[in-house]
């Protein structure tokens, strides 16, 4: 969209329906295309679809690391594996479900903000609180699941956990006598305890790292995205009241 950089003083424009006509139309556009136009070249210019991949690569791997930390610090004495296994669930079921109540939260968001005027020009002109806004809405949200998640387990969990308790006892067995896992339980013996401490550490320790990284990388985007829709949509302003003069000495020569 780099209209200013060509030069209207250019003799090829004179006499060129074409031309003209791209000139004279850039010259009617209304604010709402040079917004419009301003918000694509946006897009492009931060990379949307290649920061959402990263983004989304990033909240994905909170779940699973949860899950690694809990299994390795488990809250019983010497578990089972079956029991580090539950221990595992545990912890990533932990943190999907503010996941999944917060990426609901944030396509909402999305799908409002394609839909209402208003709500997205708050958001270009104010980045930071409408982040601080989503993040608060999210909370609210995680609550709300932690609540009825409480409910639905004392009303069903215990009875599903009576229904299969013999298919967990054998699954138990399983992996109490796999010759993969007890291999690398030897190795993990083998470790040093500074290792296996500073292992142990570094798993507790990633998710928050994660998050932190993720909201960190999807702020400074927000940020960089309105501070590029502004500096485009000015661009473009300036490119149009060019092009208005241009024409304008066109009209006053003829």
């Amino acid at each position: 969209m780099q209209v200013g950089a060509v030069s209207l003083s250019n003799q090829a424009f004179k006499g060129n329906p074409y031309q003209e006509e791209i000139l004279q139309g850039i010259a009617n556009l209304n604010d709402n295309e040079i917004n419009q136009l301003a918000k694509a070249k946006t897009l492009s210019d931060v990379k949307e679809k290649k920061h959402r991949r990263i983004n989304n690569a990033l909240f994905c791997s909170i779940p699973v690391a949860a899950g690694l930390a809990a299994a390795a610090v488990p809250t019983i004495v010497n578990p089972s594996r079956i029991g580090r296994l539950i221990e595992f669930a545990k912890g990533f079921g932990s943190w999907t479900v503010p996941l999944v109540v917060g990426a609901g939260i944030a396509k909402g968001a999305s799908a409002l903000n394609k839909s209402s005027d208003t709500y997205n020009n708050f958001n270009e002109k104010h980045p930071i609180l409408s982040n601080i806004t989503l993040i608060l809405a999210g909370l609210a949200g995680i609550r709300g699941v932690e609540k009825l998640g409480s409910k639905l387990w004392a009303n069903y969990g215990l009875k599903f956990a009576d229904k299969y308790a013999d298919k967990v006892v054998k699954f138990s067995e399983k992996l109490e006598n796999s010759k993969i896992l007890n291999a690398v339980s030897k190795k993990v013996k083998s470790m040093p305890k500074l290792a296996k401490g500073a292992i142990k550490s570094g798993l507790s320790f990633a998710p928050w790292v994660l998050v932190v990284a993720g909201f960190v990388n999807m702020i400074r985007h927000n940020n960089k995205k309105a501070n590029t829709y502004i500096a485009n949509y000015y661009d473009l302003k300036n490119t149009q009241a060019q092009v208005r003069d241009y024409l304008a000495n066109q009209s006053e020569e003829v």
